[in-house]
């Protein structure tokens, strides 16, 4: 995966117990590789998507079908 990313140790706010939180930045056609890649690492992971309306600075595109 080509871009700055985040995995944060957490507590479940209902369950309390320990989670990992993975946050990203990425386009909208780099979704699809990525919750597949997520899904192989953890097929009952939950995916929160959230519309970015702008960006500055550097950012990078990986092309679709690459890995």
């Amino acid at each position: 995966y080509v871009h700055g990313s985040s995995l944060v140790e957490r507590i479940g706010g209902y369950s309390k117990k320990k989670q990992q939180m993975f946050t990203t930045i990425c386009a909208a056609t780099e979704l699809p590789m990525l919750i597949d890649q997520i899904n192989v690492i953890d097929k009952a992971s939950t995916i929160t998507i959230s519309k970015l309306d702008a960006i500055d600075g550097p950012f990078n595109l990986q092309r679709q079908g690459s890995r």
